[in-house]
């Protein structure tokens, strides 16, 4: 299979890591092939069946998971160009280092960016003896849905268990063929609105598995249509689950049907289209890695995706033949019937080693498997600050009290990473190590999973042990703001004083896996999925919210003051304090950036946000004419529903006084806005709304024309002043023009023309007195700004800033 490997040249070997050798778009064909129609079975009737064939008693057997872990990678070696550090970019200090640093208190407490919120047990052992869990859950607009050997469940987000609650077996009852079934995952589309749950069935050859509900909130008469893919002449095992805008996408490990041998890794695509109208199930069929040595992404991983076209469907995967490497392939047309997928695109990352089993509490013989350097799971997701979308995904790998998978690897790290440029030539954006850098007595980490929310902020969640500790569920992670590829320290959310030993011998199962998603409500909160120690040998999985830092304290409102009947733009400004800051994310979202007063008569028409100024938002408020006179208390609530509320932010004064009205439209006949927002014409703070000038050959037209309006509650006001504060941000001979509207004769009147017009900021006023129709029956009064080239050539380009624009409406 053809390759794309990095330079080898020494001197290229850290550029290596920042930026890869392009892309192989080789365009190779799969295997196609058209499946059954769905299976269309309401929650009632799958839970039906469960209480006809199975209710709820306890299994009568005791089962040990069969999984062939693949070929034996613990020699590979890494990569000559792959650096010995924790982190990329290198030299960034990683977690632990100190083990404390300044918390959210201003103390000296580990500092997490994500605060713990709920938590709750999604699942047991007892009832249903399954080892290991294949701990593993997604979370929708206001469910959770986990997803166990031994059960699936679905739960609200405060933790009680829902209408669907069945053994997995019972759930895939329709396509499981009469096997048993294994390995499920699950994850929620926010492209379709839909779950979507997978799993493999353990005869040999077997079937790969897949549920598409009927839509987001499981109730008993919501719906999943099942489908299944034969494996051909073969065993796929550890399957993935990643869902995008265009297909489905699973990767797995695959073996004879003997179990005794690894062939290598494929992938099935399932064109998404054929599984949202209930069928035929249209899949094709990739061989990504040849064999037990060659080079491709082992275990490959599909890749969640909420881009809703992307152009290409995503699989990635640490390379199956070096250490150091991580591998990408890319399958075009994932939406057809003929889709295609590249060769092979690899990637440098820091020095990557095979993790070491894990001793725990209570047992000094009986280790704790932790499977090997695979990925547990991958995402990419928009990053709003940037703008950008960003792969995320962690792995276990041996490290040294520094954290590098250099000499002296003694315990086990979470590895995790961030891509970049992901559609066209990935490169690795940044990557960090949480581990324990104690020099004895020290935790082994594994068994994580890692995601980046839509601020940038990233939570990994996982497993720690030593042989005096039992098993925790851990969390750590990074703001947004912190330096590239910095890890904070860990928080302990969960740790039991029980024993644990599964029923058989010899190294005990653990994991297999865990997940970490976004919340799609508000793209802020993090739930993260582990398995950690109920009673006494008795493995739990836990759920766990990790929350965004909240709102911003309110530093400073301006202005602070409202007239009763009068629409301002006001300016909220905030304190940064361990992360927090304002957020919203788009219309798509069941949940954005609110802001209220208490009180009556005061309403926030709109809110502009801005994601490079995330301490900052702007409102545009009204006061009616009945608003009561005084100071209003101001909430404002990010998405997730962390609010903070200023005390007094704002105080309602009565309406006989002048008016200032800011303008609440803007329509540029001419020119076209390359910077600001009408919201920053409200404040006389040089934060300017600039206009680039549209080409005119003759000196005589305006190159910017702008029209704008406002609403005042002064229906016959004695004077009605305009005032525009302007200038050029280039220099020459200009002349502006300001002008009313007199809605009476539908014409411009009051023109004051101010020529020349320079660099420095200047203040013009249109002043209408008497003011007879410059104000129509709903309140709206309108203006237009006109610039014109005077003296100099109409080709030259300059720009035009307006600042301070509004209405001074004197009763």
């Amino acid at each position: 299979m053809k390759t794309m490997q990095r330079s080898l040249r020494p001197l290229v070997s850290i550029l290596a890591l920042a930026t890869m050798v392009g892309p192989a778009w080789a365009q190779i064909k799969g295997v196609s092939a058209v499946g059954q129609k769905g299976i269309t079975e309401t929650v009632v009737q799958i839970m039906n069946r469960e209480g006809a064939t199975n209710p709820f008693r306890p299994y009568a057997r005791i089962l040990k998971k069969t999984e062939s872990e693949g070929t034996d990678r613990s020699h590979l070696k890494n990569g000559p160009e792959a650096p010995i550090s924790a982190t990329w970019p290198l030299n960034v200090e990683p977690l632990g280092l100190p083990r404390t640093s300044q918390g959210r208190d201003g103390g000296s407490n580990p500092y997490l960016p994500q605060t713990p919120g709920v938590k709750f047990d999604g699942g047991t052992s007892a009832g249903a003896g399954i080892w290991p869990p294949d701990t593993f859950g997604a979370v929708g607009p206001t469910q959770i849905l986990v997803t166990l050997n031994n059960r699936i469940r679905v739960y609200d987000k405060a933790g009680t268990l829902g209408t669907l609650n069945v053994l997995l077996d019972t759930f895939f009852n329709s396509v499981r063929g009469g096997a048993g079934t294994s390995d499920p995952r699950v994850t929620f589309d926010r492209t379709t609105n839909r779950w979507f749950v997978c799993a493999i069935t353990v005869n040999s050859p077997n079937r790969l598995l897949l549920a598409v509900s009927s839509g987001p909130t499981i109730t008993n008469t919501a719906s999943f249509t099942f489908y299944f893919v034969n494996v051909p002449s073969a065993f796929a095992d550890y399957c993935s689950l990643g869902v995008d805008g265009k297909a489905v996408i699973i990767g797995e490990n695959t073996f004879n049907t003997a179990l005794t041998a690894f062939l290598g890794a494929n992938v099935t695509v399932i064109q998404k289209s054929s599984v949202l109208s209930g069928g035929p199930i249209f899949s094709t069929r990739f061989n990504v890695v040849a064999n037990s040595s060659a080079q491709g992404p082992f275990a490959p991983r599909g890749v969640d995706n909420d881009d809703p076209n992307p152009p290409v469907s995503v699989v990635v995967g640490p390379d199956n033949a070096t250490f150091g490497n991580v591998v990408f392939r890319f399958v075009s047309g994932s939406d057809t019937t003929s889709p295609t997928i590249s060769s092979n695109t690899v990637v440098g990352v820091p020095a990557t080693s095979f993790p070491v089993t894990v001793l725990s509490g209570n047992n000094a013989t009986r280790r704790l498997d932790v499977i090997d350097d695979r990925f547990f799971h991958a995402q990419i997701s928009l990053n709003r600050k940037t703008g950008q979308r960003y792969l995320t995904a962690s792995h276990n790998i041996r490290v040294n009290s520094s954290g590098n998978a250099g000499s002296g690897q003694d315990r086990n790290g979470m590895r995790w990473y961030e891509f970049q440029n992901i559609y066209a030539t990935p490169s690795l954006r940044q990557a960090g190590t949480a581990f324990d850098p104690a020099s004895s007595g020290f935790r082994d980490f594994w068994m994580g999973s890692c995601v980046a929310t839509g601020q940038g902020h990233l939570a990994i969640g996982f497993n720690g042990a030593n042989p005096s500790t039992r098993v925790q569920v851990l969390a750590s992670g990074r703001l947004a703001g912190d330096p590239l590829g910095q890890t904070q320290a860990e928080t302990l959310i969960d740790q039991t004083t029980n024993n644990y030993n599964d029923p058989f011998s010899g190294v005990q199962r653990w994991g297999d896996y865990s997940g970490t998603f976004v919340d799609p409500a508000d793209d802020q909160t993090i739930w993260t999925f582990q398995e950690y120690i109920g009673n006494t040998n008795e493995w739990r999985a836990r759920v766990v919210q990790l929350l965004a830092p909240p709102p911003s304290p309110v530093a400073s409102v301006t202005p602070n003051t409202i007239a009763a009947g009068s629409t301002v733009n006001i300016t909220i400004n905030g304190t940064a304090t361990g992360g927090s800051e304002y957020y919203d994310n788009d219309a798509n979202y069941p949940q954005r950036l609110q802001a209220a007063f208490s009180g009556a008569g005061l309403t926030v028409n709109s809110i502009t946000f801005n994601h490079s100024t995330p301490q900052q938002i702007v409102l545009n408020v009204t006061a009616d004419g009945s608003a009561a006179a005084g100071p209003r208390d101001l909430t404002i609530t990010n998405p997730d529903r962390q609010a903070v509320t200023a005390t007094a932010a704002v105080t309602v004064t009565s309406g006989t006084g002048p008016q200032t009205v800011v303008p609440d439209s803007l329509t540029l006949q001419r020119g076209q806005i390359i910077s600001g927002t009408i919201a920053d014409l409200a404040n006389d703070d040089n934060v300017a709304l600039r206009i680039k000038k549209f080409f005119v050959a003759n000196p005589s037209e305006p190159f910017v024309w702008g029209t704008l309006q406002g609403t005042t509650s002064v229906s016959n006001p004695s004077s009605v002043t305009f005032r525009v504060k302007s200038r050029m941000a280039t220099g020459g001979q200009f002349e502006q023009q300001i002008e009313q509207f007199n809605w009476n004769t539908s014409s411009y009147e009051n023109t004051v023309t101010t020529n020349p017009f320079g660099t420095t900021y200047g203040t013009r006023d249109s002043e209408a007195n008497p003011a007879t129709g410059k104000v129509d029956g709903t309140g709206r009064i309108q203006a237009r700004i006109r610039v014109f080239p005077r003296g100099i050539s109409a080709s030259l380009l300059p720009e035009v800033d307006w600042d301070l624009v509004n209405w001074i409406v004197t009763p």
